[in-house]
């Protein structure tokens, strides 16, 4: 676990997996212990290698075991049910992320009170459902009250990770000249906790490279997405598809300094490997339709331009209406 939490996962996995092995042979799968390597294996799959189904039947057998145990609707599901949000906003299940997020909130309080700060967690775990829903102002008043939640000493980790959604957050209002300061604060509290090389400084610099190619900054966009594409590289498994987030902001930039041409290819292979790894209608998928059609207006390609804004549009409604039938599903099961 402590190789995990310094992003060393080729070093926490094979005793990850050894650990669980050992667990199931002596203790059995519904042994607490071996619902504690499931959550730890679950999400090192998630994190290293950005699994979701494989990563989330771990978590549900983990909870199969607190069930077992009365460990239900206590802190240990609340824990359990933050990498249950987590893993399903991965995945753009935003009705089942909210739901863990939101449960997680309610019996973290209850054992710890409104106002400690691991509050902040589940806080910015809806702040970033939220953002995915394009509730801007909603957003941003739910990371800004994470902030706030870790204002205090031994706070500094978390509160830079409420930092960052909350940049998020304002980056999509255009709040730029408050996002800049912002990550700034970010990147010293990560320095300070974690160092440099880390998969939350490769998640800051995918923000900080947003930033820059929202002022228009192309070089200094391009400079730092090639440093989070590295990063992530050297952390992650190579079939990752959290890669594809670097490499896209790597060809915004491209495109930005006016590498037409070279962009446009780029973007059709990452566009083929992303319809490969991620779910259907993914925003990253959006994402990308959306650069290849700047790519063709920049090429001065009307017909292509046309082509290239239905698909956008038709991948925006595919998803708009998957998220309705999540919701009216998960409307469906709560009565």
């Amino acid at each position: 676990v402590a190789y995990r939490r310094l992003s060393l996962f080729l070093k926490a996995d094979p005793h990850l997996r050894r650990s669980l092995l050992l667990r199931q042979s002596l203790l059995g799968d519904e042994s607490l212990a071996t619902a504690r390597s499931y959550i730890a294996m679950g999400y090192l799959e998630f994190e290293h290698e950005g699994k979701i189904d494989e990563p989330l039947e771990a978590l549900e057998k983990a909870r199969h075991s607190f069930q077992i145990h009365g460990l239900l609707n206590t802190e240990a599901e609340a824990w359990m049910l933050l990498d249950v949000g987590i893993i399903n906003l991965a995945a753009d299940r935003l009705q089942q992320a909210e739901a863990a997020f939101n449960r997680s909130e309610s019996l973290l309080a209850e054992s710890r009170g409104k106002e400690n700060r691991d509050i902040s967690r589940p806080l910015r775990g809806l702040a970033a459902v939220a953002l995915r829903r394009g509730n801007v102002a909603e957003a941003a008043k739910l990371a800004r009250e994470a902030v706030r939640l870790c204002a205090g000493e031994g706070a500094e980790y978390i509160g830079a990770r409420a930092k960052l959604v909350l940049a998020e957050a304002l980056l999509s209002q255009g709040e730029l000249d408050e996002v800049g300061p912002l990550l700034q604060q970010v990147r010293a509290q990560f320095a300070r906790t974690v160092g440099d090389h880390h998969v939350r400084m490769a998640e800051l610099d995918a923000v900080f490279a947003r930033y820059h190619l929202a002022r228009g900054e192309f070089n200094d966009a391009q400079r730092i997405a090639a440093r989070c594409l590295e990063t992530k590289r050297a952390l992650l498994h190579p079939d990752h598809w959290i890669l594809i987030e670097a490499q896209l902001l790597l060809q915004r930039a491209r495109l930005g300094q006016g590498q037409v041409d070279d962009v446009e290819s780029e973007l059709l292979l990452l566009s083929d490997k992303a319809v490969r790894v991620l779910p259907a209608a993914h925003p990253l998928l959006i994402e990308i339709a959306n650069a290849r059609l700047d790519c063709a207006r920049a090429l001065g390609d009307d017909a292509l331009v046309e082509i290239r804004a239905k698909r956008v549009d038709e991948l925006i409604a595919r998803r708009q209406d998957r998220l309705r039938a999540a919701v009216l599903v998960g409307k469906v099961g709560n009565q």
